[in-house]
């Protein structure tokens, strides 16, 4: 993945937004574009790994597989640790 701006969900529905900056950071968005968190991410092998600010439980680092794009541009990636599936779909500035 690139930076830019990112729709998650399941494929039908979005729950999020994502931008990922240059610099190695990420802010989340609600669907109305109203910042939720963010941090840091990068690649590391064939992983997608995201950092995000604080210390709580929810906030430790995760990482990710990424599936290359379909011809819709839509990547599936999932969890490393955990039964997780989301369908990444790049959003046109």
């Amino acid at each position: 993945m690139r930076p830019g701006l990112y729709a998650v969900g399941d494929g039908t529905q979005v729950y999020a937004r994502t931008r990922l900056n240059d610099d190695g950071t990420y802010t989340d968005f609600t669907e109305s574009m109203e910042p939720v968190g963010g941090g840091t991410w990068e690649v590391r092998d064939d992983l997608m790994c995201f950092d995000p600010e604080g210390d709580g439980d929810d906030q430790k680092e995760r990482c990710w597989t990424v599936a290359p794009p379909d011809e819709n541009g839509v990547i599936i990636s999932s969890r490393v640790d955990k039964d997780e599936t989301y369908a990444i779909t790049p959003i046109e500035e």
